[in-house]
């Protein structure tokens, strides 16, 4: 198990030092440049232009630009936010706790739900609940979220008034973003659960044991959710990594200041450090959860093991 873990956690260290790469290459090769996004209109004579290049290190090329800041960011010296001044450590830090905040909520509530419908729709097995709950789990991920939060909005916080329609603050602000992340990932956990348990439902010693007149709450705590369980936790576990990541259209629809918001406002002003400080959380979060995923996995599962 620990050789396993090791190879797992180096093979993530690479992943990530290309994800870094890739993401500073991209920073550079978008169109325009922070100074003119700055000065706007009002564009800077060539002395203060250079000396602002020479205090952002564009001046320099890109390779050694890239070196420079790896090895700031090692040492914990992700550099200032262009616009605001603000160290980027602390705008991402912030991003970060308040997009964990929304992701535990949303993954949560699926989660719940997703296992719950996943449940009913299995013991009703090709009933008119199982066909409800397959057609809602099909609606739900087929829809985009945008489609789902101006839906919440529009009901919740327009016509009853009864919800903030965005922002930061109370747990009020947090229930009608959560719901929106949650119904796109819903359906996509309730069926891979589905699928899963079916699939176990069909193998020899689940119907040995409903032949020795196991009841079929039993065969399913007993037998059946319990060999599922590595589908579950894959799928919740990579919806999860997926919306930590950044959940980029809620968080702007919502005007949530998390990592996804964060990140587009960087883009939209070439904040070169912001972004690539919020790609460096994003990414590695994601890859600390599918990390976490694979243990997990493994535990779950001794094959995975033995096949590296």
């Amino acid at each position: 198990m620990l050789r396993y873990i090791i190879k797992r956690f180096f093979t993530s260290l690479l992943t990530f030092f290309a994800i870094l790469l890739f993401t500073f290459i991209l920073a550079r090769l978008l169109p325009g440049d922070p100074i003119t996004v700055m000065y706007g209109e009002m564009q800077p004579t060539p002395e203060v232009r250079a000396a602002l290049e020479r205090e952002l290190g564009l001046d320099k090329p890109i390779v050694v630009q890239f070196f420079i800041y790896a090895s700031r960011m090692l040492r914990g010296d992700w550099g200032l936010s262009v616009h605001t001044r603000v160290p980027v450590a602390a705008l991402a830090g912030d991003a970060f706790l308040s997009t964990l905040v929304l992701t535990a909520f949303s993954i949560t509530l699926a989660a719940a739900l997703g296992l719950l419908l996943s449940y009913l729709s299995v013991v009703r097995y090709n009933t008119l609940v199982d066909k409800v709950i397959r057609g809602v789990s099909v609606g739900t991920f087929s829809l985009p979220v945008f489609w789902w939060g101006y839906i919440l909005i529009l009901v919740f916080a327009v016509q009853l008034r009864w919800l903030p329609a965005g922002g930061k603050g109370g747990i009020e602000h947090l229930i009608l973003p959560s719901l929106t992340l949650a119904m796109v990932n819903l359906g996509m956990i309730t069926r891979v659960s589905r699928a899963a348990m079916i699939e176990v439902l069909m193998q020899d010693h689940v119907v040995l044991a409903k032949a020795k007149g196991l009841s079929n709450g039993d065969v399913m705590v007993r037998h059946v959710i319990r060999n599922a369980l590595v589908a579950i936790v894959t799928v919740i576990g990579l919806r999860f990594g997926v919306l930590l990541g950044g959940a980029v259209i809620t968080e702007t629809v919502f005007a949530y200041p998390g990592m996804g918001k964060m990140i587009v406002d960087a883009i939209l002003t070439r904040d070169y450090p912001v972004l690539i400080g919020g790609m460096f959380i994003a990414s590695l979060a994601v890859m600390i959860v599918n990390l976490a995923v694979d243990m997990a996995y493994a535990l779950l599962d001794p094959r995975v093991r033995v096949g590296g």
